[in-house]
């Protein structure tokens, strides 16, 4: 795939290429009900040529995927033979003459295909191969560098540990980008946070703003805190502005990352920007209208699609999520990957409560007497 900072129509064109190759050698080669979905459809092995034809294919509800199992890849020697890469039905034909099939599965298919990690997404299993969480690393390495971090950062990260994206994709990440980084169970001490001087806080929105706010009661200071980085929400303007208040330090960044159900890896907005960076090289994101064809300007429905992933293959997935793509050179990281602007939402932190004032003694006298 090209750089991410190359010229918007060479990453249309790689795109659309590497599309019909992974729909042609893998997902109708080694999904049964991908291939049903393809030939219901008309479209047989090769009929998805690129994004344009892509949209022939009905979407469907996240909602009724079906059985986690049957989303997974599962490649066969007879499905590798009729409609996977020549050169690997080649190599497995060649074990089997050799009488060495168990050799070809674990040196071959195993590290590409084999499920070995598992999260949830909304109740539904994920399945990821060796391969899958690979690349899971390298766009949370991505991510992170998109937020303006680098080795020399220490990052405390307070997701709920467990079988979730974020927490994986920012542990994967943190690893592959070199930083410093300890994860812990939300909300821990603001004095232990302080005594371990981090650059970057990552978490909820909300288990951030509850962090910052006890650590300013208790006089508690992150002195080299310069990231929020908040996972799993769309965060209004009024959002960010309560987070970096809550701080008392003006000038630190809040760098949002999410993704809707379905999608393989979060999306992150570049440090200052204000829309999310898709990653082209493993999906195809659509905005379709109602009654589900593309839209080329403008706002509708995103639609996600799996390029590349060898779990669990999701196609066609309706997110329920309305927002707009936009391509060409971000202004803020002059990356020319497509951004993604969701339709803005009302602040998702809860506003501060107001304070109470003391009332003269007989009014709260009655009250209490009706319950209040």
């Amino acid at each position: 795939m090209p750089s991410d900072r190359a010229d918007p129509a060479i990453w249309r064109s790689a795109q659309d290429r590497a599309l019909a190759r992974y729909v042609q050698r893998e997902l109708y080669a080694y999904s049964p009900s991908v291939r049903a979905r393809l030939d219901a459809a008309r479209l047989g092995p090769r009929g998805i040529t690129g994004r344009a034809s892509l949209a022939r294919l009905p979407a469907v509800a996240f909602d009724r995927l079906g059985p986690a199992a049957d989303l997974v890849l599962r490649p066969d020697e007879d499905a590798i033979r009729r409609f996977g890469e020549p050169a690997l039905a080649w190599r497995v034909r060649w074990a089997r003459l050799l009488n060495r099939p168990r050799r070809a599965n674990r040196e071959l298919l195993d590290p590409i295909y084999k499920p070995v990690h598992w999260h949830l997404d909304d109740g539904l299993p994920v399945a990821s191969s060796v391969e899958d969480l690979d690349r899971l690393a390298e766009h949370g390495r991505r991510w992170l560098e998109q937020a303006g971090l680098g080795p020399y950062d220490t990052l405390v990260g307070i997701l709920p540990p467990g079988p979730n994206l974020a927490f994986w994709q920012l542990t994967l990440g943190c690893r592959e980008g070199g930083l410093s980084a300890l994860h812990v169970p939300p909300v821990p001490e603001a004095a232990e946070v302080e005594s371990w001087g981090p650059t970057v806080l990552a978490g909820r929105p909300a288990d951030l703003l509850a962090l910052l706010e006890a650590a300013r009661a208790q006089r508690r200071s992150f002195a080299g805190l310069h990231t929020l980085l908040t996972v799993g929400q769309v965060l209004s303007s009024e959002d960010k502005a309560r987070l970096v208040e809550a701080s008392g330090r003006p000038d630190l960044a809040v760098v949002a990352a999410w993704a809707p159900r379905g999608a393989r890896a979060l999306w992150s907005e570049c440090r200052g920007g204000h829309a999310f960076h898709t990653w082209p090289d493993a999906e195809v994101v659509e905005v379709v209208n109602t009654a589900g064809q593309p839209v080329v300007r403008g706002e509708g429905e995103l639609v996600w699609t799996a390029l590349g992933w060898k779990g669990t293959a999701l196609v066609r997935v309706e997110t329920g999520v309305r927002g707009a793509l936009e391509d060409g050179r971000c202004p803020r990281c002059q990356r020319t990957t497509p951004r993604l602007r969701v339709v803005p939402p009302s602040p998702v932190i809860a506003a501060p409560r107001a304070r109470r004032t003391r009332a003269p003694a007989k009014k709260a006298s009655v009250a209490r007497s009706r319950g209040t």
